[in-house]
């Protein structure tokens, strides 16, 4: 059985590195998938429209750290100069917009929700571009990323976005949401342990990315469930649906020992399946001369029967 070292080395060294981003990007992708088909099938619900949001976001960031690579990668930036700080940023954002999407108390208040993503990814953003201005000298200098208080600040904030979105489902719950627990519970070791337990490479998080490996499929999962607990409003009675029922109706009057009494009890129901407001029914009229007796009529009042 693998240790624990030797599972985070897997996600550090290639060809381990290429798959945990490539298992992320098509995991989210499956993310975005179900957004839009939930979206589009609930009639763009807002909670529909929130999670949408929230996966388009989750894929971003990785679609980012993708171009950072290519960047990285055409020369234009020594890659450890460059990706180091980003990782880390996107990395965070993964936790707010897993709790916008989700957490019940930020449903309940959507303008709250709204509110603290965005201070959290402004904070987030302005933290990267100072951090991103200030790490290359440092790390010509030789210095490792892990051993640098930047990462620390990362882990920590990281550490405390997790721990209070936690907080947040355990005060205000909602059945349902075991996924998002285990994905938050997930996220919060990870980078527990990054801050804690000696880093096994010089610029890249190993825990944390183990902690995302283990999260966004819960995520992606919580997804899926949410689209199947929809449920359609009930759509108006079709046609043949309708014939069966009137269908069910006349054997009923048929076997009726008082036909009459049973056509006066069945009409509201009759009116209701043809979408009438008014309707009768009447007899044959007993007699030499031909006619028909009015037995019942819907609605009912008090003016006599024509």
């Amino acid at each position: 059985m693998p240790t624990l070292q030797e599972v985070l080395n897997l996600v550090l060294t290639p060809p381990g590195d290429l798959y945990y981003h490539l298992a992320l990007l098509f995991t989210l992708q499956i993310l975005l998938a179900v957004a839009w088909g939930h979206w589009t099938r609930t009639g763009h619900r807002p909670d529909a429209g929130r999670l949408l949001g929230a996966a388009g976001g989750l894929l971003s960031t990785r679609v980012i750290l993708v171009l950072g690579s290519v960047v990285a990668g055409s020369g234009a930036a020594p890659p450890a100069a460059l990706l180091p700080p980003l990782e880390r940023a996107l990395d965070l954002c993964l936790i707010p917009f897993s709790a916008w999407a989700f957490l019940p108390i930020l449903r309940q208040y959507s303008r709250l929700g709204i509110g603290l993503l965005g201070g959290i990814l402004l904070t987030t953003g302005l933290t990267y571009a100072y951090f991103a201005a200030t790490w290359p000298p440092v790390e010509a200098a030789g210095i490792a990323y892990n051993t640098y208080w930047q990462a620390q600040v990362w882990g920590a904030f990281s550490l405390l976005l997790a721990a209070a979105a936690l907080l947040a489902l355990l005060v205000w719950p909602r059945p349902g949401l075991g996924l998002l627990a285990g994905a938050l519970l997930a996220w919060l070791g990870g980078h527990l342990a990054q801050l804690l337990i000696p880093p096994l490479a010089p610029h890249l998080a190993g825990s944390t990315r183990l902690a995302n490996l283990i999260a966004v499929p819960l995520m992606t999962g919580l997804a899926f469930q949410e689209a199947l607990r929809w449920s359609p409003a009930p759509s108006p009675t079709s046609p043949s649906t309708a014939a069966a029922r009137l269908l069910e109706m006349a054997r009923r009057i048929e076997r009726a020992h008082d036909v009459e009494s049973a056509l006066a009890t069945a009409l509201p129901e009759i009116a209701h399946h043809l979408g009438v407001d008014m309707a009768a029914v009447g007899l044959p009229a007993v007699g030499p001369s031909p006619g028909v007796r009015i037995v019942a009529i819907h609605p009912t009042g008090p003016s006599p029967l024509p």
